[in-house]
């Protein structure tokens, strides 16, 4: 097990999960972690037709055989995702149990119930985005087992989450085996989107943070806490764009941001009814909380500034600078010529892999593309060579 510490690791593995170490997650989906959400079930008829179970029963449907959610338990991603599904009008199927049913919307709504996620459903979530999620928000052969693991809990208690996180709308799973799951985040493919294209925004969260929130034990302590990290995001980003701040620029000549500041009436209202003013400044005097946050009272309004260990700009600055010496360091006794983009996708490489499968890596792909004469796309080549170990240490897996 490998634990990143004062920014110079980056990888965290239990079994072959492989944690980035730092992670995109939408701002909107975190709100939708922490509210209580309505849970209505509709009426439902089934079909007796025969001939129209197996015309619309997509199990049978050739197009289907490669869909990483062919054994997927709801058609969400058919309707929003597949191109080909929308030509059969997936919008008026439910696909859930055994029978296939189509939705009565003529009759009204028969139940409805309020849910609010678990502590492990909170943390599942934000440990779905440090996994190797493809633009698409699709993360495949997710082994259920290394996370219960990872979360300190049990087997049952994430596949329980998982299908409470796809009740919400939060995500779409298929059970790729017993203990292997497909998963994908819904909305991660418009994370990167403008305001005006349609996007919601997204924060960075690192894997130090991460480590310190799996510590908390206290799930209102944990969704205030995930409160605090959206104003104090909100307030970077407001801060940033008025400073102006270019990448390069002397750092020390630049005004450091003020605290935030968030008013315990907010608080509360992201929180179960029964917290109060005073729930609320003890569940965050929660000791992993004050590690992360300095945080003062005044009257009515909380008061407080991330650390700098856990500031997310210095997190990224130091990261990057370590990442480049170390690629550095290789390219100096490598044989091949790497170009300044080359250097910009291994460093790219590093981030979304870690940097020690990629320099792992690297010796065997070099010695390949020499004896084959191969001299254009080194980074193509050795993401290729990346791909084929994950998938080699999963076929050893299972």
């Amino acid at each position: 097990m490998i634990f990143l510490q004062n920014m110079t690791l980056v990888i965290k593995q239990e079994g072959f999960m492989n944690l980035k170490p730092y992670a995109k997650v939408g701002k909107t989906a975190l709100t939708n972690m922490i509210i209580a959400h309505t849970i209505q079930t509709n009426a439902k008829v089934k079909i007796e037709n025969n001939n129209i179970l197996l015309k619309l029963n997509y199990k049978f449907n050739n197009r289907c055989i490669n869909c990483p959610f062919k054994e997927s338990n709801n058609d969400n991603y058919c309707v929003d995702y597949c191109d080909n599904f929308k030509l059969y009008y997936w919008n008026e199927i439910d696909l859930s149990g055994e029978e296939i049913s189509l939705i009565n919307t003529d009759k009204k709504v028969h139940t409805s119930s309020q849910k609010r996620l678990s502590r492990i459903g909170d943390l599942l979530y934000f440990t779905l985005h440090f996994l190797n999620v493809d633009k698409h928000g699709i993360i495949r052969n997710i082994d259920i087992n290394d996370m219960a693991t990872y979360l300190h809990c049990d087997v049952k208690t994430i596949i329980n989450n998982i299908k409470i996180l796809n009740d919400l709308g939060l995500i779409w799973f298929s059970p790729a085996s017993k203990y292997k799951y497909t998963v994908k985040i819904v909305g991660y493919d418009t994370y990167h989107l403008t305001a005006r294209e349609g996007g919601k925004g997204y924060m960075h969260i690192t894997i130090d943070i991460l480590n310190e929130l799996i510590e908390i034990k206290n799930v209102n302590s944990l969704r205030a806490f995930i409160s605090l990290m959206l104003k104090h995001d909100e307030d970077r980003v407001s801060f940033n764009k008025k400073e102006n701040i270019e990448k390069n620029k002397d750092k020390e000549n630049i005004r450091q941001q003020e605290n935030s500041k968030i008013t315990l009436k907010r608080l509360r209202s992201r929180l179960p009814g029964y917290i109060n003013n005073v729930n609320i400044i003890n569940v965050l005097g929660n000791t992993n909380v004050t590690k992360i946050f300095d945080i003062k009272f005044n009257n009515n309004i909380v008061s407080f500034r991330v650390k700098e260990r856990y500031n997310i700009d210095s997190y990224k600055d130091k990261l990057t600078a370590n990442y480049q010496n170390r690629i550095e360091d290789y390219i100096q006794t490598s044989k091949l010529d790497f170009l300044e983009k080359d250097r910009d996708d291994l460093l790219q490489m590093s981030i979304q892999y870690g940097i020690d499968t990629v320099l792992n890596v690297l010796p065997n792909a070099e010695k390949e593309m020499l004896e084959n004469d191969y001299h254009s796309n080194y980074c193509g080549f050795i993401r290729n060579k990346i791909y084929s170990s994950f998938h080699s240490n999963y076929e050893e897996a299972i």
